[in-house]
């Protein structure tokens, strides 16, 4: 076996590597721990492990489809089309900063006992500090790192047999990174308890456990119920007991049971919650009973999967207007328009498609519709949203109907998730994402998980209310439903 060396360059840093000579770029990457954003993991479709390799190879087919000509003209390749070989320099994006909502008026040493909370999302990570009262005092989000190994949890799933233990640490060591300089910056020293919420897999990837028996039918989880571990023994810093939410179903998570607390109250009124992620989770509940379901709806919602996708993060469009052929397009923090976010493709498809240039077919009469000098949306981009707006409200659709519940007993319609805080209903309902019934009563709530952890760990009513919860939720398998298909053909077109 032969190796070559190589050298890899990010965020200012220079690091002399050895690899056997001929591995996949990507995969050697991986090994080494670096993260890079591969949403199809590897499979030469997503174009989004872009690297810069000097000397700069012969581009591929991966690469002259997926790249720009002025991208392979600057030495840009796709990490996953080429080879390691010895003299070769590869230059990464730079690590992604990680952004803070500190309330710099609170004094925290006057607050009391704090404990914290995270919501481990398929895309992005959220950790809050809260106190007794279950008052916010200030939060820390980042990517989650495991975008290497894929988008959506099934490619993650068959990633651990490769890589077992790889994506844990990863979780692990990216927690520990928020927590320490966000602790550091409140002077916060002592272990913190840590409440953690997220679906089935990400849970089972954060505690240690294998979720490779979740990848295939009858897709049996390793636990369902809430689970303790002392933060130390995990690998965690900072952190004395860590106490996750219980999960419903094996793909209905803790992030759901969350989502639900979020908005319990003690009445008889029905709520809608679709928490829109790579796999949407819809339920519809008042203080007696529960209806879950869940929808894999792709990972196009957090901008995966979409050629120039990314997290609702600094520099995302997240609203477009299209008036008189001028485009206005606002993006989050009013930063630098770096990509679209799940909020912003709905918001774009919407004004392509009341301009005619996208039919109501999804047809787009185009090779691509041009937002600035680096930032477009394809047909397939359109094709990934039809295919995840149909999945969403063929799943709602269907749990209102087998719940015998109807519209007019629904007092609201929360639309929850990374982008909970952009999205425009408006635009959602003119696509088609929920039943227009509802279309007076939807409004965006940003990120539910996060605030019914809180209210979990808080306070003794939610806790019993949970309990409950996961005791009485009827959860349906959409797969078997024989009308669920019926319905999700009938709802691709916008």
């Amino acid at each position: 076996m032969s190796y070559a060396s190589f050298q890899v360059f990010q965020s200012g840093k220079l690091f002399g590597l050895k690899a056997e000579k001929g591995q996949n770029l990507l995969r050697a990457l991986r090994e080494r721990g670096f993260v890079i954003k591969a949403d199809c993991s590897g499979a030469y479709t997503c174009g989004k492990c872009k690297v810069k390799i000097e000397p700069s190879p012969e581009p591929t087919e991966a690469d002259k489809r997926l790249l720009t000509e002025s991208e392979i003209a600057g030495g840009i390749r796709l990490a996953c089309a080429h080879e390691v070989f010895d003299g070769i320099t590869v230059t990464l994006p730079d690590t992604e900063e990680i952004k803070s909502a500190v309330i710099q008026s609170v004094n925290i040493k006057a607050e009391g006992v704090l404990k914290a909370a995270l919501d481990i999302g398929t895309t992005t990570l959220s950790l809050c500090l809260f106190n007794q009262k279950g008052e916010i005092l200030g939060s820390v989000s980042g990517n989650n790192p495991q975008s290497s190994f894929g988008a959506d949890v099934i490619s993650r799933i068959k990633a651990e047999r490769d890589f077992p233990g790889v994506q844990h640490n990863l979780l692990i060591s990216k927690t520990n990174e928020m927590s320490e300089s966000f602790f550091a910056d409140l002077g916060i020293s002592k272990p913190l308890d840590l409440f953690v919420c997220g679906n089935t897999v990400m849970l089972h990837f954060f505690f240690g456990e294998s979720p490779v028996s979740m990848g295939e039918y009858p897709y049996t989880p390793v636990f369902l119920e809430s689970k303790t571990a002392d933060g130390g023994e995990i690998g965690l810093k900072g952190f004395d007991k860590v106490c996750s939410l219980s999960c419903l179903a094996p793909f209905a998570g803790a992030d759901i049971t969350a989502g639900i607390l979020s908005l319990y109250e003690e009445t008889d009124d029905y709520k809608l919650l679709i928490d829109l992620g790579t796999n949407a989770e819809i339920a519809l509940f008042n203080k007696e009973r529960c209806f879950v379901a869940t929808a894999a709806a792709g990972p196009a919602f957090e901008g995966a999967n979409i050629r120039c996708g990314m997290p609702s993060i600094s520099g995302a469009v997240k609203a477009f207007k299209l008036i008189n052929g001028n485009i206005y397009a606002e993006t989050i923090d009013n930063k630098e328009l770096r990509g679209i976010c799940g909020s912003g493709l709905i918001s774009i498809a919407a004004e392509l498609i009341r301009n005619r240039i996208v039919d109501k077919k999804g047809r787009m009469f185009a090779s691509r519709f041009e937002i600035s000098e680096n930032v477009a949306i394809y047909p397939e981009d359109i094709r990934e949203l039809q295919l995840s707006k149909a999945a969403v409200r063929a799943a709602a659709e269907e749990i209102i109907e087998r719940s015998g519940i109807g519209y007019s007993d629904i007092s609201r319609l929360c639309l929850s998730g990374g982008f909970g805080t952009y999205i425009n209903t408006d635009d959602a309902a003119f696509l088609g994402l929920f039943p227009p019934e509802l279309k007076e009563k939807a409004e965006g709530i940003g990120n539910s998980a996060i605030r019914g952890c809180v209210m979990y760990a808080s306070d003794e009513k939610i806790r019993s209310a949970a309990e409950r919860i996961v005791k009485s939720a009827q959860v349906f398998d959409l797969a078997v439903l024989s009308d669920f298909s019926e319905k999700l053909i009938k709802h691709i077109d916008f």
